[in-house]
């Protein structure tokens, strides 16, 4: 069981055996099994025994909502007109309002959505420290100053849960641009820092646009001085 969805479970089946049991004396399209069968399957579902198969908790929230959009579908019109007829209900029990249903299909919809907004955050700092470690990977390979200190930045990254902006990334392709300039490497990594420049850049100038940083000029401004080695690398290629 599960703190958020236990609670919509008892409403979701709560609201079924209402219906089930008002239409004990009268049972259109089959309502009365079907909402009982339903109730069943919410409890064994929210249980974990439902044939052997465990749901996460965002399924079990998509499995309640379509339970209850069943349920309001089967009950009333697209009015909320009940068609059932009243008078042949059972005394000492109700039917569920369609405005009450309706309520809880929204609840149970927007806690679906805020269970899978934070697993998509989850996945996305996962993305995010794969990238990071294999960004620190590449720069360790390469043994100077400015990559050692790139390095220590990207380390201290992994240890900070949060999204990246484009100033962290823009002070590691500083780093690999000086790298380049003052030529303190081995030959043999010229092509990786060259190859690491531009995925800096790219990814400091997609940063910049989606943070709303970067704007169309009528005029080109003239290159900054700390990017006029990867200007000049990229012309002279």
């Amino acid at each position: 069981m599960h703190e958020l969805t236990t609670p919509f479970a008892l409403r979701t089946a709560q609201a079924l055996m209402d219906a089930a049991l008002a239409l004990a004396y009268t049972d259109p399209h089959g309502v009365t099994r079907g909402a009982a069968d339903r109730a069943r399957q919410v409890m064994e579902i929210e249980a974990g025994s439902s044939n052997g198969r465990s749901y996460s908790a965002a399924e079990r929230l998509m499995l309640f909502e379509g339970d209850i959009r069943w349920l309001s579908s089967a009950l009333y019109d697209e009015q909320d007109t009940c068609r059932v007829p009243l008078d042949r209900l059972s005394p000492v029990h109700r039917l569920p309002a369609a405005h009450d249903l309706s309520r809880l299909a929204w609840e149970i919809g927007g806690a679906e959505s805020t269970l899978m907004s934070a697993r998509q955050d989850g996945n996305h700092r996962m993305d995010q420290e794969s990238a990071l470690r294999y960004l620190a990977s590449r720069l360790e390979s390469v043994d100077c100053d400015d990559t050692r200190n790139a390095v220590e930045k990207v380390r201290g990254a992994l240890k900070v849960s949060a999204d990246l902006d484009s100033e962290f990334y823009d002070s590691l392709w500083a780093d690999v641009t000086r790298t380049l300039d003052r030529r303190a490497f081995a030959p043999e990594h010229r092509d990786l820092l060259s190859a690491l420049e531009l995925e800096l850049a790219g990814r400091v100038y997609g940063l910049r646009l989606a943070e709303g940083k970067l704007v169309r000029r009528e005029s080109v401004p003239s290159p900054e001085p700390a990017r006029a080695g990867l200007l000049r690398r990229l012309f002279a290629s």
